[in-house]
């Protein structure tokens, strides 16, 4: 006879690090483990990390929850994983070895081929719910067949496998083996028909990407295998990390939009299956099981944390120095510029890769701190308008880790005139990832703890959101036109 699990071992690989996280069965983090991962950039298009590093990141993050835990690894854990969603791998299905390297979510050099492709953006996103973009797998992919020859050579030799990252850690980290992905990062290749929940024909001829190399879908609860280093150990959840984080304060409201503020910036609402698609915004799928499929309206913004990283490396310093005195460039009254954020390219709901980003005047580091800082809030913003108009919404719940300067989340609260809730625990994704695993739990929900921004008139932020509105809008239309 099975018994329920009485600790949850959640593995979430970011951008910038793998981390491992063991939960009790109530809802208490009782270990944690934190791997950094190096990211490789070469001339600010590509942008990867080394395969074999995330795998041995998360192994050893796995091995220090364990021993900080003094938890047997047969005390009835079940495993899950978050990944990034759109950065991609290709490896030989025979030998298990990467013949790529994971190719960032962030890199977009094959936009030229995809801005080339003599396909209808429009029925890709009724088939998909995504905008055609290059930050999606299928471009990845694609490139990949064509210009890596490791690649080429186990595709004639029919042994190529290839898709998500999620669906490398499952092959490399599993004692079986498989070939399997989760429909949350298969969708995120931009290959699956979000409503049937498999790979779409059309798609994969749109793109020129053979199925046979694509691994088998399935829900995001599933008996993916047991972990081949801790062999009692099933693997029983996988999904995209801001999906995770979506579930991180309890079941979801419709009236609410779940903000995750990491790298990038995502926003999330739950939607109807039925609702039609916005232009401007995605259609996630967030969640699948035996019962029912959810969906949620996404916007992205792509330059969040890597803006600053951006802004770091320009100044010569860390982002920690950036932000460590927040007060100072919070009330900072020096002068101070508009950034025209296109880090990592524009995401909702202008959609372009083709800007470079800049200020609009000189300043000092403070004045561009502040000035990029508010580029963020002002994207997310643009952003809540859009999500704000279709429903009803009531309140903002922000996690991640760039959610912590006050200064942030009451710019944003005064922005958009609806109150923004921080609650105490910001890991969004690792906790969203625990709480998917033990069915969302009433007991768990932690949103009544935390803090409360409510809004307030801030007459200069909002002059100075306006002009970067038509800043942002003249820069788009100068390379557009």
């Amino acid at each position: 006879m099975n018994k329920e699990p009485r600790f949850y071992l959640v593995l979430d690989q970011g951008g910038q690090s793998s981390r491992a996280s063991l939960y009790n069965q109530y809802g208490e983090c009782i270990a944690y483990n934190r791997q950094p991962v190096q990211t490789y950039k070469n001339q600010g298009i590509y942008i990867e990390h080394d395969a074999y590093e995330i795998l041995h990141s998360l192994e050893q993050a796995m091995a220090q929850v364990f021993q900080q835990a003094k938890t047997p690894v047969d005390s009835f854990i079940t495993a899950g994983l978050a990944t990034q969603r759109a950065s991609i791998v290709c490896w030989d299905k025979i030998t298990s070895q990467p013949l790529s390297r994971v190719i960032s979510w962030q890199d977009v050099r094959a936009e030229q081929w995809l801005a080339d492709l003599p396909v209808d953006p429009k029925r890709i996103q009724q088939i998909s719910g995504l905008k055609l973009s290059a930050h999606y797998g299928a471009s990845k992919l694609h490139w990949c067949l064509q210009h890596i020859d490791a690649v080429k050579q186990t595709y004639d030799n029919q042994r190529l496998a290839a898709g998500p990252l999620a669906s490398f850690i499952i092959h490399s980290l599993l004692k079986e083996r498989p070939c399997l992905v989760d429909i949350v990062n298969a969708a995120r290749t931009q290959c699956l028909d979000i409503r049937r929940g498999d790979w779409s024909d059309e798609l994969l001829t749109s793109f020129g990407l053979p199925k046979q190399i694509l691994p088998q879908c399935t829900g995001t609860h599933y008996p993916f295998g047991l972990l081949a280093a801790y062999p009692t150990i099933p693997l029983s959840t996988v999904t995209g990390d801001q999906a995770a984080a979506l579930f991180a304060h309890g079941e979801l409201k419709t009236d609410t939009i779940y903000i995750n503020i990491g790298t990038g910036a995502f926003l999330l609402q739950p939607c109807d299956e039925n609702d039609p698609f916005h232009e401007d915004l995605l259609t996630s799928v967030v969640m699948q099981d035996t019962q029912q499929t959810v969906y949620a309206r996404e916007g992205t913004v792509n330059g969040a944390a890597a803006a600053l990283n951006w802004l770091a490396e320009d100044l010569h310093c860390s982002m920690e120095t950036l932000l460590q005195p927040y007060s100072q460039w919070r009330d900072y009254t020096g002068s101070i510029p508009l950034f025209i954020n296109t880090v990592s390219g524009l995401g909702s709901p202008y959609w372009y890769s083709g800007l470079v980003p800049r200020f609009t005047q000189q300043a000092d580091s403070q004045g561009k701190t502040r000035s990029v800082i508010e580029s963020i809030v002002f994207l997310v913003t643009k952003n809540v308008e859009l999500l704000a108009a279709d429903a009803k919404t009531t309140q903002i719940i922000i996690s991640g880790g760039l959610c912590k300067p006050n200064a942030i989340c009451q710019w944003l609260a005064d922005l958009t005139q609806i109150p923004v809730l921080r609650p105490n625990t910001t890991e969004a994704t690792s906790r969203g990832l625990a709480c998917l695993m033990a069915g969302l739990p009433g007991e768990w929900n932690d949103t009544h703890q935390g803090e409360q921004f409510s809004p307030c008139q801030h007459s200069t932020l909002q002059q100075r959101y306006q002009r970067w509105k038509t800043e942002m809008q003249t820069a788009v239309d100068s390379v557009s036109t």
